[in-house]
């Protein structure tokens, strides 16, 4: 039984993060992230990192970083589904309700 279990975690040892299926995939895509995040911020995916945070360990989110995570990962997936639907410079594409709230988010954290 033990056995089994441990086999089972082994398996898992061997799958990529989803760090780094994100980062082939964005690559692969040629989907842009990065600047929706301020300059010094963008060691490793953002939005993962809330999303480890969420699921692996009992500290409390702030209501405001989970609020711009969602902006910025909803937009990185509009980017993601139009350049799979064919469509032209995805990575300009945001709506202007987030792109208002991001542009004050980066120029308050920059500041």
């Amino acid at each position: 039984d033990a056995r089994v279990g441990v086999e089972g975690k082994l398996l898992e040892l061997k799958r990529r993060t989803i760090n780094s299926t994100l980062s082939a995939m964005f690559s692969e895509f040629k989907v842009e992230w990065k600047d929706l995040y301020p300059p010094l911020q963008q060691e490793g995916i953002p939005f993962v990192t809330i999303r480890n945070s969420l699921f692996h360990t009992a500290r409390p989110i702030p209501i405001r970083r989970l609020q711009l995570e969602t902006i910025r990962l909803t937009a990185v997936l509009d980017r993601v589904f139009l350049n799979l639907l064919g469509w032209h410079r995805p990575n300009d594409v945001l709506r202007e309700d987030e792109a208002s709230v991001l542009r004050s988010e980066l120029g308050s954290e920059t500041a």
